[in-house]
């Protein structure tokens, strides 16, 4: 009987002892991880790479879609068109991005994105004219991913 009456002492002590080492925190406002923040990357005009963004925040998204644009400048720069950058990305989604791509997105979606043509004429951010009716895959794509996978980017 002693013994029982011992270890109910000693539950009851713990049990008003309990404290809660859980800490509440945003995912957005977390130090990621150094893959993300500090890793060079390079990439080459003519192989396909991976993109997947499975578990990413916010935050590593658009790291992730700023490397799809970077790659998208390389391939542009060894005479790349727009359509086949557009299918070069494509061709590297894996995971919950392929099946996105595959499964949710129609295909008279999928031919709209890689299809895309800017219609209006402008200037970029170095100064130069562009073009009416000039490719924008690549463009529309990021746009199409962001928006769908992150919230609403434009108008």
């Amino acid at each position: 009987m002693q013994k029982y009456h011992f270890a109910f002492e000693i539950n009851m002590l713990s049990v008003g002892r309990i404290m809660n080492y859980f800490l509440e925190f945003h995912l957005d406002v977390l130090i990621e991880e150094r893959d993300w923040n500090q890793t060079n990357t390079s990439y080459s005009g003519s192989e396909i790479y991976e993109w997947n963004l499975d578990g990413l925040t916010d935050r590593q998204l658009t790291i992730m879609v700023h490397r799809m644009l970077m790659y998208a400048t390389i391939c542009k720069s060894v005479s790349n068109i727009d359509k086949t950058i557009c299918k070069m990305i494509i061709a590297g989604f894996t995971d919950q991005l392929r099946r996105w791509w595959d499964n949710y997105m129609p295909s008279d979606a999928r031919a709209t994105v890689i299809n895309a043509k800017a219609v209006n004429e402008g200037v970029d951010n170095l100064g130069f004219a562009l073009v009416q009716n000039r490719e924008d895959a690549v463009y529309t794509l990021i746009l199409t991913i962001l928006e769908h996978f992150s919230g609403r980017f434009t108008n």
